[in-house]
């Protein structure tokens, strides 16, 4: 008897220590481990929880992820690289504090679905050298149900870099193939979101707003003291089939581009009812080669009010009940 509970103590205490092994290795691949000798905790990705990780790309999703539906705040420490968008969760809030992101390929800094409540925050965000895709991206899938809803979501202090060896000095950017912002929406809802301090440089968009069917509803979005230097299209209403609420009331206070030989459109092909553009301006339209309008208003859209800087001549208006405050075109 007296070997038999010697061996049940042996098994017992292996089994302990090999369970205190399993903890410590899955503690270990959660957290990194902190040295005295050379780590400095701000500059790792971190979370509210307590936990942290090396700042590699894939490990800000861990950390977003890790948060649970409880939501948080995510802070990276210091200069990172992508090689998948960041999918922001409801209440996550994710602070760059300032760091470069290089863009590892050609994908979304962000792309937003099914988030309410999120935000973004002082990034500086690099392309790779032909960058097509849209880099703030919110987007709600063919057929999105209620729960894929994106709304209340902010983006703010955001600067987005053309990749630099595409810059021509006296010429400008010769590739301008990407989407700054982006709001698609192919069924739902999409309301309330926030864009703030927000740069970007040699688009094919500045904004867009990319509505496919008439159940999809793109309104109540606010953007504020945006740049966009450099454009093919400023801000565009690709709205189709036309739903006539579905771009309604996004305001747009102190957006700004400035355009280049290769621009076509500034703010393009407004739709909607009652869409807001205050202290806002096109800069240079005269320097567009073969130009179509510097704004154009559609017969689907509503109560527009404009409050420009600065208006040309070059302005096509087949919209109702159109407000013009202060500059009006051609004047």
């Amino acid at each position: 008897m007296k070997i038999i509970k010697y061996r049940t103590k042996i098994e017992i205490i292996g089994a302990l220590i090999f369970i205190m092994l399993i903890v410590v290795v899955s503690a270990a691949a959660l957290n990194r481990t902190i040295t005295d000798s050379g780590d400095n905790f701000d500059t790792f990705i971190r979370n509210s929880k307590g936990h942290y990780w090396d700042c590699i790309g894939a490990n800000i999703q861990t950390a977003i992820d890790d948060l649970g539906s409880d939501g948080g705040s995510v802070i990276v420490g210091s200069a990172v690289t992508l090689n998948d968008p960041i999918k922001p969760k409801n209440y996550v809030q994710i602070d760059f504090q300032g760091n470069f992101v290089t863009l590892g390929s050609d994908i979304s800094f962000v792309n937003v679905t099914a988030c309410q409540y999120a935000a973004v925050r002082n990034a500086n965000v690099k392309l790779t050298e032909y960058h097509t895709a849209s880099i703030i991206h919110l987007f709600i899938p063919p057929n999105g149900q209620w729960a894929d809803r994106v709304r209340y979501n902010t983006f703010d202090n955001i600067n987005i870099f053309h990749h630099n060896s595409h810059w021509i000095e006296g010429v400008g950017w010769r590739e301008h193939n990407y989407t700054g912002i982006c709001l698609e929406v192919n069924a739902g809802n999409m309301l309330y979101n926030t864009f703030t301090n927000i740069k970007m440089d040699g688009v094919k968009n500045g904004i867009h707003f990319k509505l496919t069917q008439t159940n999809g509803w793109c309104n109540g979005n606010y953007f504020e003291n945006i740049w966009i230097d450099q454009f093919v299209t400023m801000i565009n209403f690709d709205v189709n089939p036309d739903p006539p609420l579905g771009c309604a009331f996004n305001v747009f206070q102190d957006v700004k581009g400035e355009s280049a030989a290769f621009s076509i459109d500034g703010v393009k092909d407004i739709k909607g009812q009652g869409n807001h553009f205050y202290g806002c301006v096109v800069w240079d339209w005269w320097g567009a080669t073969n130009p179509h309008y510097e704004w154009s208003i559609t017969n689907k859209g509503f109560d527009t009010v404009i409050s420009a800087h600065y208006m040309s001549a070059n302005v096509l208006n087949n919209g109702i009940n159109t407000m013009y405050i202060g500059e009006k075109p051609g004047l």
